[in-house]
């Protein structure tokens, strides 16, 4: 009985952590996911692209780069909007000349900043966050 109980509590616990984790919705997300691997495809940045999302401490982080697992390549984070945030290195030089916006797969805007400027108060440990994606 000790054994059910101590289930129920661990996987209730791990519900309520996943639901807690973000507010951005899923749409938000897959929206800029897919607007940042547009990006990709677009400019031929890498040919062909694979980009991977995963939430790290609340924050929805797409990693694109030539392979799956690659950590070589541009580090992007998706907040409500949405907007696109360039994280690391990679990413901002992958930006180019994006401006203020790009577009997802349906031509729907959205938003394009760099985290440094937005979140001058919260740097990024990139080396952890990527270790996520391998």
């Amino acid at each position: 009985m000790k054994r059910i109980v101590s289930i129920a509590a661990v996987g209730a616990a791990l519900i309520s952590a996943q639901a807690a984790a973000s507010d951005l919705p899923s749409s938000e997300a897959k929206a800029g996911k897919e607007a940042i691997e547009l990006h990709y495809i677009n400019q031929k940045i890498y040919s062909p692209v694979v980009c991977d999302q995963r939430e790290v401490d609340g924050t929805a982080f797409v990693n694109c780069g030539p392979s799956r697992g690659s950590v070589d390549g541009g580090l992007w984070a998706v907040e409500a909007g949405p907007t696109v945030l360039a994280v690391n290195g990679k990413a901002l030089q992958h930006a180019g000349s994006i401006g203020t916006t790009i577009f997802d797969p349906d031509g729907k805007l959205v938003k394009y900043a760099e985290w440094r400027k937005v979140h001058q108060d919260k740097p990024v440990n990139v080396p952890d966050v990527l270790k996520g994606f391998q």
